[in-house]
């Protein structure tokens, strides 16, 4: 894990630097490579300054993702198969919405958190919580996407 870490750290820092003097690298009066040969590094730098810029929207994208993920879940567990007053308004009033974007917004921050503060020999026992934590969350999710298809059709009946 600690190399692991510095490596992300090295290439973090070495993206930003490449990306920073992008002008000296690519500038066409410095070296003496064909046309063709500058393009694609022209075209290369784009994908990088792309690829660096969208790692910071990650963990959001996936965040976001999820929550509108069991959102259709709590509302397709809790409305269409039940006539229960109380399930409606556990729904309505976001009950779970509310303890899951709690849990998952928590163990992001204090994630981030500890990789800052700590020390890796200190903080491996909170990590392979969290990897658990995070295990579970992603099989309940491919359970219930799976339940989800079959109950609205997606699966082809035998």
């Amino acid at each position: 894990m600690k190399q692991r870490r510095r490596w992300m750290n090295g290439a973090l820092f070495g993206t930003y630097r490449v990306i920073v003097n992008m002008g000296a690298m690519i500038s066409c009066g410095r070296n003496d490579h064909p046309f063709y040969r500058q393009l694609l590094m022209v075209l290369f730098m784009i994908y990088l300054t792309t690829l660096y810029l969208l790692q910071f929207l990650t963990v959001g994208a996936m965040f976001v993702t999820i929550m509108i993920f069991y959102d259709e879940l709590f509302k397709f567990l809790l409305l269409t198969n039940s006539n229960s007053t109380f399930l409606n308004d556990v729904y309505d009033n976001g009950i779970l919405k509310k303890i899951f974007f709690s849990f998952y917004l928590g163990l992001i921050f204090l994630s981030t958190f500890v990789s800052i503060a700590l020390p890796i020999e200190r903080a491996i026992g909170y990590f392979n919580v969290v990897a658990v934590a995070m295990g579970i969350l992603m099989l309940s999710s491919l359970f219930g996407i799976t339940y989800y298809l079959a109950n609205r059709g997606f699966f082809p009946a035998d």
